[in-house]
């Protein structure tokens, strides 16, 4: 199986590096229970001179590193999150989770355009219940 530098994130830069797909989880414990929350993104945006980390505007002091690129750069990028969890969560909580998503993308100093493909999605995998616990088929 090919991996590296292959499939959708070929390409793709965030903040003048080597960007494209990348995947992170964590558990996390409620009362007495846990629950997982994945995500995965797809970065292919941000100025190097725009990054921040910490606060910090880092990309302003890192001027080397810059990629080669044999053609004219892209003006506008994208960013697709998706996040997925077991969590049972209402639509309005998921969508809250989205907007805080993009909250976390703008600290590191992107910024959306009207030309910039940013898409933030959410979804929950957990069984639909009924007020007294049974639980039933969303079909």
């Amino acid at each position: 199986m090919d991996e590296g530098n292959v499939g959708g994130g070929t390409g793709n830069r965030a903040f003048g590096f080597k960007a494209g797909i990348g995947t992170a989880s964590r558990v996390v414990a409620k009362s007495d229970a846990a629950f997982c929350v994945g995500v995965l993104v797809q970065a292919n945006m941000g100025s190097r001179q725009n990054l921040i980390i910490a606060g910090v505007p880092v990309g302003k002091e890192i001027t080397d590193l810059q990629p080669v690129i044999h053609r004219d750069p892209e003006r506008e990028g994208s960013i697709l999150v998706i996040i997925a969890t077991d969590a049972p969560l209402l639509p309005n909580q998921l969508k809250r989770l989205t907007k805080r998503a993009a909250l976390g993308i703008a600290r590191t100093g992107a910024v959306s355009t009207n030309s910039s493909g940013d898409l933030f999605i959410a979804f929950s995998t957990a069984v639909p219940a009924f007020s007294d616990g049974r639980q039933h088929c969303p079909l």
